[in-house]
């Protein structure tokens, strides 16, 4: 929806947020100043188009207002904006994504899906693993006797 810009006649400088078919049927081609309500021409041009938002990059943590501005960030830190759709990210992704499918081969997996899923069914071999080096560690500085024992504490690992 736009605002468009108001100079009205009691010297109010304000902005309407209309449609353009609002501002036709409801007004003749006029907007009402917010003051006094009187129907004024609107300026030739629209200030600003709400529903555009600022450019933002999440990867750098960045807002742009412009194109403009992106670009001559870009200038200035060596950098370029690609689309999602440029076959020159789609050949960094597929690079990425093979150098990832050599790395899990050479670790002897299959795949990157084998890897995952047999990384989630050795998550509970781990943690018991983690639980009794901890177990281990206390009782090796602190000894057990007339203590509570990590095993009452946190439960058994069995």
């Amino acid at each position: 929806m736009p605002i468009w810009r108001i100079d009205c006649d009691c010297g109010c400088d304000t902005s309407k947020r209309l449609t353009f078919s609002n501002r036709e049927e409801k007004y003749g081609g006029l907007a009402p100043c917010l003051n006094c309500g009187t129907p004024n021409k609107t300026l030739p041009a629209i200030r600003a188009v709400t529903g555009v938002k600022e450019i933002e990059i999440k990867q750098i943590g960045k807002k742009f207002s412009s194109s403009a501005e992106l670009d001559r960030y870009c200038e200035q830190n060596d950098c370029e904006a690609v689309s999602k759709d440029s076959n020159r990210w789609r050949n960094f992704k597929d690079g990425a994504r093979s150098a990832h499918q050599e790395q899990v081969q050479a670790e002897g997996y299959r795949d990157i899906a084998d890897k995952r899923n047999k990384w989630k069914g050795q998550k509970e071999d781990r943690v018991r693993a983690n639980q009794e080096k901890a177990i281990k560690g206390y009782h090796d500085t602190h000894g057990s006797s007339d203590k509570q024992t990590v095993e009452k504490a946190y439960g058994s690992v069995d």
